[in-house]
């Protein structure tokens, strides 16, 4: 199975990005700021070279901080799959947001998946990431 290199601290810290951003946003009550942030998780699933806030982490330890990085390797469909599950849910926040007249409760959706962001970000714990994994081990077992 391919791996892709990926920094230890820095797969925490878009997580804490987004997570904030969409808090801003239900504080502000900005549909649009979800739509944005939506969108942009989406493109972190296509690839590590548009994950903003992660290359922005990468930059300042190598070239600011000059820290030793640790290096973490992770397959790096894991890593689409959980930015890609976020985006999708953030966005279906969004859908419920724009066409439907129950905002009260898409807020609190979108709350909801914004504290399993900062829980993804604080504990390390990310729902996604055992999705991927249940499912990958389920496919496996299917096959034998």
């Amino acid at each position: 199975m391919q791996q892709c290199s990926f920094l230890n601290d820095s797969s925490r810290f878009p997580k804490l990005i987004y997570g904030s951003t969409v808090l801003v946003s239900f504080l502000i009550h900005s549909k649009w700021l979800v739509l944005i942030i939506s969108v942009l998780m989406c493109l972190n699933a296509l690839s590590v070279r548009f994950n903003i806030p992660y290359r922005i982490y990468t930059f300042t330890e190598k070239y600011f901080l000059r820290r030793r990085i640790k290096i973490l390797k992770k397959e790096p469909v894991e890593l689409r799959f959980s930015y890609a599950m976020a985006g999708v849910l953030i966005f279906l926040g969004f859908l419920l947001l724009h066409f439907t007249k129950y905002t009260t409760f898409a807020w609190i959706y979108i709350l909801i998946v914004s504290f399993m962001l900062f829980v993804a970000c604080f504990i390390g714990f990310c729902v996604a990431t055992l999705i991927y994994v249940a499912f990958k081990k389920f496919l496996e077992s299917a096959r034998n």
